[in-house]
C-alpha cells in the first residue's frame, strides 16, 4: 500500500492522494481503468492455472528481491528483502501467533509477477472488488471514470454479480499478488509442502483490500468467517505490515537467520512451490 499523505476521514481511514503526473498518480490511473472483471477473470486464469516455475521459497525470496514498487513511495530506496525482514519483526509484537512471523516475511512475495512478464499496475498497490459497483473510498476513486464497468448495467450495482454475504472467498478481487501468493501456499498446503493454517493465509490473500479492511467497505459481502478473521487483518495492517516501514534498517539483515528458522517450520525448505 503507498502512504503519501491523504485527508482522513471521521473514521480515521486516510484517503491518499497523489500530485498529478506522479508516478503514483500514473500507476492508479492504469490499475483502476484496466482492471475490469473480464481483464482480472483473465489474468487469474493465465497466471494461477498455469504455473510452471518450481522454486523454493528461499530462491523466489532472492528473485523478487530488487523488484521496485510503483505503487509505493515509501519503500522505492530499499530492497524488498529490508520490508520483509522489518514485517516479520513486528509479527513479534502482534498479539498473533508465531505463522505470522513467517507471513510477514513472505506476503510480497508474490510480486515476482512482475518478473514474470504481468505489468506492476496488474500485480501491486490496492486491491477491491470487481464485478460490482466501487466504493469512494478506494484510492484515487475518480479514475473509475474511466473503467467500463461502471457502466455496465450489473457491474455497475452494489450487489452486482455477487449475493449480500457471499463472503470474500467468492468474490472476485482485483488481481495482483496477493491472490498470486494465496495459491501458491493453498496448493502447497494440499500438497504437503506447507502447514499453514487456513486462518495463516487470510492476509495473504487480502492485505492489499484496504477498502474492505480498513475504509469497512463492502461489509454486505462479508460472511462470518470474514468477520472473525477480520482483527488478523487488522493486526497483519498495524502491527506487521503497513507502520514497519519507517523504522531502523541499519544491520537489518541480522535477523534473518532466525526468520528463515520459522518459515522453515511452515514451508519446508526443500520443497519446490509452483510460480
Amino acid at each position: 500500500m503507498a502512504t503519501s499523505e491523504g485527508m482522513t476521514s471521521a473514521s480515521g481511514y486516510a484517503y491518499r492522494t497523489y500530485n498529478p503526473g506522479s508516478r503514483e498518480w500514473h500507476f492508479y490511473r492504469q490499475r483502476i481503468g484496466l482492471s475490469t472483471l473480464e481483464v482480472t477473470q483473465a489474468l487469474r486464469k493465465r497466471f494461477l492455472d498455469n504455473r510452471p516455475i518450481q522454486m523454493t521459497m528461499r530462491e523466489a525470496v532472492d528473485y523478487y528481491n530488487d523488484i521496485v514498487d510503483e505503487s509505493d513511495p515509501d519503500m522505492d530506496q530499499e530492497p524488498q528483502i529490508t520490508h520483509a525482514i522489518q514485517c516479520a519483526i513486528g509479527a513479534k509484537e502482534s498479539g498473533l501467533p508465531e505463522w505470522a512471523i513467517a507471513i510477514g516475511f513472505i506476503h510480497d512475495v508474490g510480486k515476482l509477477l512482475v518478473k514474470l512478464g504481468l505489468s506492476q499496475p496488474f500485480v501491486v498497490g490496492d486491491e477491491w472488488p470487481v464485478g460490482c459497483a466501487p466504493a469512494k473510498q478506494i484510492v484515487c476513486s475518480n479514475f473509475f471514470a474511466e473503467n467500463p464497468d461502471t457502466k455496465h448495467p450489473v457491474y455497475s450495482t452494489k450487489l452486482g454479480i455477487y449475493e449480500e454475504g457471499c463472503g470474500l472467498e467468492n468474490v472476485v478481487i482485483t488481481f495482483g499478488h496477493d491472490e498470486y501468493l494465496w495459491r501458491i501456499l493453498t496448493d502447497a498446503v494440499k500438497d504437503g509442502g506447507s502447514s499453514f493454517p487456513a486462518e495463516a493465509l487470510h492476509p495473504i490473500r487480502y492485505h492489499s483490500a484496504y477498502v474492505v479492511h480498513t475504509a469497512g467497505q463492502y461489509d454486505y459481502l462479508l460472511s462470518e468467517r470474514d468477520r472473525q478473521w477480520m482483527p488478523i487483518l487488522h493486526k497483519f495492517r498495524d502491527h506487521i505490515d503497513l507502520y514497519t516501514k519507517r523504522g531502523e534498517t541499519a544491520g537489518i539483515e541480522s535477523h534473518l537467520p532466525g526468520i528463515w528458522q520459522v518459515v522453515d517450520k511452515y514451508i519446508r525448505p526443500d520443497y519446490k512451490l509452483s510460480w
